[in-house]
């Protein structure tokens, strides 16, 4: 279906909910690897919320962990009452070195304040997704949106399939959306 629409593998990224792969992972490993070896990127979501096992990155073959809002929620605000902004910052600190040891990208989920993404820059985190930068909405808005970042970045982010614009992505050094 790639080649039918000229696409290029690492243009597509899979999500699986960490929960999925936690059920049954053998299985998530065995399907996903002839996809990988295609070279279609693997995000796994909520990443940090279930009974997480760190193997799984390793055995899932995994491209990019998503840290969920729960992480997020809170950050740049400085400390709440029940120290949950503090604990989100110090999970997320830890997220970032794990993956930049592991050559994985990582995208923060939830991003609702201009707080949670400057704290989310000073703490290396290059990826983001979230209200602050953009609501869910039709292909047809979301292309027109790309076309408008390739001018304004002065490169392609769509149509050419020597540049991914996805994080995690081989080769791709994006950095996180204003």
């Amino acid at each position: 279906m790639l080649r039918h629409h000229d696409v290029p593998a690492h243009a597509l990224m899979l999500e699986m909910t960490e929960t999925a792969v936690l059920q049954r992972p053998e299985l998530a490993a065995r399907v996903l690897r002839p996809l990988r070896d295609a070279g279609v990127l693997v995000a796994l979501d909520d990443f940090g919320t279930g009974y997480s096992s760190l193997s799984y990155l390793l055995g899932v073959d995994v491209d990019v962990p998503k840290v969920d809002r729960s992480f997020v929620a809170g950050l740049g605000a400085g400390s709440s009452s029940d120290g949950s902004a503090t604990a989100g910052r110090v999970v997320v600190e830890a997220m970032v070195g794990m993956v930049d040891g592991l050559d994985l990208g990582l995208v923060a989920e939830g991003v609702e304040t201009a707080a949670e993404l400057v704290d989310l820059r000073q703490l290396g985190v290059r990826h983001a997704q979230g209200y602050r930068l953009a609501r869910p909405g039709p292909a047809e808005a979301t292309t027109r949106l790309l076309q408008a970042a390739s001018v304004a970045l002065g490169r392609p982010l769509l149509g050419d399939s020597s540049q991914a614009a996805v994080p995690g992505a081989r080769g791709n050094d994006g950095a996180v959306a204003r």
